[in-house]
Order: structure tokens, then sequence, then C-alpha cells
């Protein structure tokens, strides 16, 4: 499980930090025939409780997504945005319930879209290029900083959900890697603990005063280091 995990974290960076060039998506739909609509997904409970998490994460980032839809094909979650105005998050079947079983569960799986829902929030606000660039063009500064900002959004969610603070931290712990000199290097182990930890704990009320946490935070740890 820790591998896959891993492996869908790297491969997402593409989606993630591209803003395309690819005329024709319409609103509100997905771009693939191997691509649903979250709301129109046959499993009953599994589409609810995803819709709920799709409201709850444009709420907290202000967003207004234009898919939120899942795919059939790669084991993966992430945000794509495509010029000028198309954004979705998208997430794998096969991941949708790796991340979802035992050990993890649904607050696992939807602290990874609120990751996803960070990084819509830093494309909206214009912190990718920025974030990149002062890491020396590697995306460890927007990882980190995604992961802060899941973190508190997983605190916001508290009310609602229960949250098993040690569980989601340990999710994030594994999902650091230790390929420090590639672009692709998301934050080692302690590094994704510790930001996604630190945003959770972080005494911010709206997703702007939790980005500027969790820009001071990135930035303090020298995220663009290594």
């Amino acid at each position: 499980m820790v591998g896959s995990t891993q492996s869908c974290l790297k491969a997402c960076i593409t989606g993630i930090l591209a803003a395309l060039v690819w005329g024709g998506v319409a609103a509100a739909e997905c771009m693939s025939d191997y691509q649903e609509q979250i709301d129109d997904y046959e499993e009953t409970i599994v589409r609810n409780i995803l819709m709920a998490a799709q409201g709850d994460i444009e709420r907290f980032f202000d967003l207004d997504l234009d898919g939120f839809c899942i795919e059939y094909e790669p084991d993966t979650a992430y945000f794509i945005h495509v010029a000028p105005d198309y954004d979705a998050i998208i997430l794998g079947e096969d991941f949708l319930f790796e991340m979802s079983s035992a050990p993890w569960n649904f607050n696992s799986l939807i602290s990874i879209l609120a990751h996803e829902g960070a990084h819509g929030f830093q494309v909206k606000h214009d912190l990718i290029s920025s974030l990149d660039f002062d890491s020396g063009g590697y995306v460890k500064c927007v990882e980190l900083h995604a992961d802060f900002m899941a973190g508190g959004f997983m605190r916001w969610s508290s009310g609602k959900y229960k949250m098993e603070l040690p569980k989601l931290s340990e999710l994030f712990y594994t999902l650091g890697d230790h390929e420090y000199t590639k672009r692709t290097h998301h934050g080692s182990p302690p590094e994704r603990f510790l930001a996604f930890k630190n945003g959770f704990d972080a005494p911010a009320d709206d997703e702007e005063t939790l980005a500027v946490m969790g820009l001071a935070y990135v930035y303090g740890e020298n995220c663009g280091n290594g």
C-alpha cells in the first residue's frame, strides 16, 4: 500500500503543476471517456460521501470546481488546471478503495482530496509559481504547503467528522519519499507528517489565513533545501 500511494503522489505532479492549454472542455464535465462525475457514480454510499467532501472542499478553499471525477485507469488522485478556466479533482477508482480501506478510512481519503483542493487554491492565487521558483524548480515547497493546508482543512472538518489525528498524520508520513535530488521530491516522511500536523494545529479560521501561515511554515523549514 505505501509503495502504491507514494507512486501515486509522484505521478500526480504533472496534473498538479501544469496549466494546460486545451480547448473545448465544457463546465461540469470530465475530460475523458474513462472518467465520470462523482454525482453519476453508481456506488451510493461512496457517491454521497464524496459529494459531501466536494462541497466541503469547495466551501473551505473557495473553489468552484468544474469537475470532480472518478477515473477508471490510474491509481492516483490529482488536481488539474486546464487554461483558461477549467479546474478539476480527479480520483482513481482503485485509489479510492485503497485509501478508504483498512488500515485507512474515508477520512484518510478526504485528507488526500483536501491536499488536491489546496493545489486548486494555490493555482487560483498564483502561489505555485512562487513556491516552485523559491525551491529552485523543485515541487517540495508546493507539496508541503498543500500538506499544511490539508491539515487545516481536516481541523475545520473535525466538527463534522470524527478525526483521528494520529492516523491522518501517519498517512502523510507514508507519503514521504527519500528522492532528495529529484524535482518530484515531495518531502521526507517526517517533513510531510509535520507539515500536515502543523496545519491541523494552526489557529486559522479561514483559508487565506491558513495559506499565509503555511507559507511562513514551509519557508521556515527551508523547504527548498532538498
